[in-house]
């Protein structure tokens, strides 16, 4: 959704965006649905990428002005499920 939105609005012969988030790597386990507890750790459903407060997850560089990205940066920043900026 975050890359989608930012390269869809992007000019890529000014621009570029570099990622600072990892791939996935921790395992999110989840239990079958109507399952009794107990019998062990449930099976890996999915994995995530933990974020810490303050860190950048995308930097924009290129030919651009702040102003020019403002735009699209504070509509994935609204869209995220936690508190962001621009």
């Amino acid at each position: 959704m975050m890359r989608l939105t930012i390269n869809r609005s992007m000019d890529p012969k000014n621009m570029f965006a570099i990622w600072r988030v990892p791939a996935p790597f921790k395992p999110i386990t989840r239990k079958s649905v109507g399952h009794r507890m107990g019998g062990g750790k449930g099976a890996i459903d999915h994995y995530v990428t933990p974020v810490k407060a303050g860190r950048l997850v995308v930097e924009m560089g290129g030919r651009c002005e702040f102003e020019e990205v403002q735009g699209f940066l504070d509509q994935v920043a609204h869209k995220l499920p936690f508190a962001a900026k621009a």
